[in-house]
């Protein structure tokens, strides 16, 4: 299969997770503005994360930027969905927030694992979400057109294998 035949399935399956991220963020970013606490089941941390110095960024509540971060990968995925052509600066765009959103994600994990020894089942689902979409990205912005190859072309570069019959 090359990459023209995969290139929707992998622009359709950031966009469900660019969705669903943005989802999550969107709740949270509700819960925050009525000065609410986010629901959490059985554990407290959500209410722990919400209400520490690492919940805002620059005065603004995290979860805001994290939003619009998700909604710039889903409009981005839709958008190269439909162009005809690949378009270099959408994609490598794609590829910075996504770099920038597991880098941020990474930070306020590991503050709150090791400073407010407290876990947000929204934010860690946030971080896996950006996490797992991180790679798909590189795959988009960096995989080329590849035509596909013939069973002798295949059977010539790789010799240590036996031929089929």
């Amino acid at each position: 299969m090359t990459l023209p035949a995969r290139r929707p399935a992998l622009l359709g399956t950031i966009a469900v997770l660019s969705l669903a991220g943005l989802a999550v963020t969107t709740y949270l970013s509700i819960v925050y503005l009525a000065d609410g606490a986010p629901a959490c089941g059985l554990s407290s941390g959500c209410e722990t994360v919400a209400n520490s110095r690492f919940a805002r960024l620059f005065g603004i509540p995290v979860p805001i930027p994290g939003a619009l971060m998700y909604a710039a990968l889903l409009m981005g995925s839709l958008a190269l969905a439909g162009f005809e052509r690949r378009d270099l600066r959408v994609e490598r765009a794609m590829l910075l927030l996504s770099v920038i959103g597991v880098a941020f994600s990474a930070y306020l994990t590991a503050a709150s694992v090791f400073v407010l020894h407290a876990t947000c089942q929204w934010c860690l689902a946030s971080a896996a979400l950006v996490t797992v979409i991180l790679p798909l990205t590189v795959l988009v912005a960096f995989l080329r057109d590849v035509p596909a190859s013939s069973p002798e072309d295949r059977r010539a570069t790789s010799c240590a294998l036996p031929p089929t019959v």
